[in-house]
């Protein structure tokens, strides 16, 4: 609910608002030891004066605010705590306070008096959040992993905003915004790709009210991971009178091409670079999705007979028939930036002396 908080100025003179008009004393303290902060700063805040406390040479000390009315003392001292920025002073219309600021208990001046008059004015300098909508506009700029929030605000002290994920309501941050000239902003990090969030933003006007101003939902990008296989290179082909005769299979996130060239075999020497483009894309995959190749050379000939068959994929060996290699890897995309390609090169070898190396690319994006 939304309660205006009374002050002895709405006593005094309604709903008139209030600015200051600043004079400079003429009785000024004899020779005070000042220093150059902590500093009275005034802004008119509605039905009251609002005197800006900024901590600065108090060393972390509480002070005090002293007031004089009409030229007399007036209420006791005012203490304030080091960190706090505001407080509010009840000024009637009309009427003159002085204030000073001093160490606590009583200690030496630490600001020249301050002189403040209240005259009456027709209109608010503030937004009134109880009143009027307080932010005009939000827009979502959404990433993978991080999310920026914007929102477009009223003359308000300060916004919260809360973000928690739309399937289980688990917080994510709740946090103030950055205020700038008429503008709040937000970044949350450490977000799932591929899922729903729902934010709330709050705002806390001068005049007391804090009302939920703004909400809404946001879907962040889906991770994808393209690998190129670009590059078959033949170190050793283990066939001392033949060429190996070549099959491949591609594999990303789990997931077996199927095998190279298709219906057919790559005949390749010792020292042989073979040169293709299989690609394959796979998305909402995790952090470190895994990635390999599968290389199968056929060693039947005419003087081999009867022989058994390689166990195929995932292992790595030799029959009387066949020699075979399985290379897979896990590709840390936490280390890799948005819609760059970084270069991979993998070697394999089994005991019959097949060594080869496959070279590609491993691209990351969000969509």
């Amino acid at each position: 609910m939304n309660v205006r908080r009374p002050s002895l100025v709405g006593l005094l003179i309604g709903f008139a608002t209030a600015v200051i008009q600043l004079a400079v004393p003429t009785t000024v303290l004899a020779a005070p030891s000042l220093v150059a902060t902590p500093k009275l700063v005034e802004i008119p805040i509605g039905e009251t004066t609002g005197l800006f406390v900024l901590d600065g040479d108090s060393e972390g000390k509480p002070i005090e605010l002293v007031f004089q009315r009409s030229g007399q003392p007036a209420d006791p001292p005012l203490a304030v705590a080091p960190m706090d920025k505001m407080v509010d002073i009840p000024i009637a219309v009309g009427e003159i306070v002085t204030i000073t600021m001093q160490a606590a208990g009583g200690g030496r001046p630490l600001t020249r008096p301050l002189q403040v008059t209240v005259v009456q004015h027709e209109a608010p300098t503030t937004a009134d959040c109880s009143l009027e909508l307080c932010v005009t506009e939000t827009a979502v700029e959404k990433h993978g992993t991080w999310a920026r929030i914007t929102a477009t605000v009223a003359d308000v002290k300060g916004a919260v905003i809360e973000v928690v994920r739309h399937d289980d309501g688990a917080p994510v941050a709740l946090s103030p915004m950055f205020l700038s000239g008429g503008t709040a902003q937000f970044e949350v990090y450490g977000l799932r790709t591929g899922t729903a969030y729902d934010y709330t933003i709050v705002v806390d006007d001068y005049w007391g009210n804090t009302t939920q101003e703004a909400t809404g939902t946001f879907v962040t990008l889906r991770r994808r991971v393209t690998v190129a296989f670009t590059e078959l290179h033949v170190i050793d082909d283990s066939d001392h009178r033949t060429a190996a005769e070549l099959t491949m299979a591609f594999m990303l996130n789990g997931e077996w091409s199927v095998m190279y060239p298709v219906g057919s075999e790559w005949s390749l020497d010792t020292g042989d670079t073979l040169g293709f483009n299989i690609v394959l894309k796979a998305d909402d995959v995790g952090k470190s999705p895994s990635l390999g190749w599968f290389a199968e050379d056929d060693d039947k000939d005419a003087f081999s007979g009867l022989c058994s068959e390689g166990v195929g994929i995932g292992s790595t060996g030799e029959s009387a028939c066949y020699s075979w290699i399985t290379v897979t890897d896990q590709v840390d995309t936490s280390s890799l930036l948005d819609n760059h390609s970084y270069p991979f090169h993998y070697q394999g070898s089994n005991s019959d002396s097949l060594q080869l190396k496959v070279s590609g690319t491993v691209t990351l994006e969000y969509v």
